[in-house]
């Protein structure tokens, strides 16, 4: 998977940004997906943006998966 590539490279930014461009193509983020993003803003500090990318799941209508919501609640 891409994402977890630049999350694992640090590029929290580039992770966040591949999510965009799945639902621009037609592709919906699965919470994996998410988790490995919202993983690589908590590792770069990125307490709000992680919180972000948790709303923006719920908001999307996808599950959310156990991973996912241990990092929202480290990120809170």
């Amino acid at each position: 998977m891409v994402i977890e590539i630049c999350a694992h490279a640090g590029e929290w930014k580039t992770a966040g940004y591949l999510l965009i461009e799945m639902r621009r193509e037609g592709q919906l983020p699965d919470a994996a997906s998410y988790a490995v993003a919202m993983r690589a803003c908590l590792e770069a500090g990125e307490k709000g943006r992680t919180l972000g990318l948790w709303e923006e799941m719920k908001e999307g209508g996808v599950e959310p998966s156990k991973e996912a919501c241990a990092l929202a609640m480290s990120a809170a």
